[in-house]
């Protein structure tokens, strides 16, 4: 059950944090290190 839970906070960390991560890679116009960094699986 523990796992279970810390896997759902995990996922949902994941969910909040790509759309800031997704705003920082627009801020920067592709000049930040985000642009290429991030991994395609992120980008859906």
């Amino acid at each position: 059950m523990k796992y279970d839970i810390f896997h759902m906070i995990s996922v949902r960390l994941l969910e909040c944090l790509t759309p800031i991560m997704w705003k920082m890679d627009v801020m920067s116009v592709g000049e930040g290190p985000l642009s290429k960094k991030v991994p395609p699986v992120i980008v859906r």
